[in-house]
């Protein structure tokens, strides 16, 4: 597993002149497209849009499911348009190979994915979140410190991801949630507010399922 990390501030683009065969990101006012991928993959993106409409800002979770076409290409519409600020993740199914666009990288970072717990904690008091485990399913959900998917229940400043409380992020992909991580998943997690990514591959916790 690879992670292709494109770290830039966004910005709008009509199109962009790209080398075919290196995976990529291409984001317009209402669509983002990646490239260079497998063909006829089965992808899931998800991002997070911070926005401002005059005197109002929001902050939009997205989360797609799709098929790549015969050349590794595939494209999401954004019914909300995509904003000037946003990070986006995409992830092959089958193989785990990741493609990440951010303004931010968690490299070193206090708030980065750590072990804890049946699962994965993290300082950042609001994530959207996607686990996938090549070759077997993926599951997806807006984690909040304190909420209802925070796995401790507690609002103590961490936020705890446990895959048992996700959910699918498409109906194509209805697979129950395991329990705990297994060796070799993904966990990916957007900081809801600063737009950081957060990545960590599992090593060795157990499934019990």
């Amino acid at each position: 597993m690879r992670f292709r990390n494109c770290l830039a501030i966004l910005v709008f683009a009509a199109s962009a002149a790209v080398a075919a065969t290196e995976p990529a990101f291409e984001l317009s006012r209402n669509r983002i497209e990646a490239f260079g991928l497998r063909a006829e993959a089965e992808v899931v993106l998800i991002g997070v849009i911070k926005q401002n409409l005059e005197w109002i800002g929001r902050t939009i979770p997205v989360v797609e499911y799709g098929t790549t076409d015969g050349s590794g290409r595939i494209s999401f519409d954004l019914e909300s348009g995509s904003g000037r600020a946003s990070a986006w993740a995409l992830v092959d199914l089958a193989d785990g190979e990741a493609l990440i666009l951010s303004p931010y990288e968690s490299d070193g970072r206090d708030s980065a994915l750590k072990p804890g717990g049946r699962g994965l904690k993290s300082s950042s008091e609001s994530l959207v979140v996607l686990v996938t485990r090549p070759g077997a399913g993926a599951w997806y959900g807006r984690v909040v410190d304190g909420g209802g998917l925070d796995a401790d229940g507690v609002s103590d400043g961490t936020t705890s991801l446990s895959p048992a409380l996700l959910r699918a992020p498409s109906p194509q992909l209805a697979q129950e949630a395991p329990s705990a991580l297994a060796a070799g998943d993904l966990t990916i997690a957007i900081d809801f507010h600063t737009l950081e990514v957060q990545t960590v591959r599992t090593a060795g916790l157990a499934d019990s399922r």
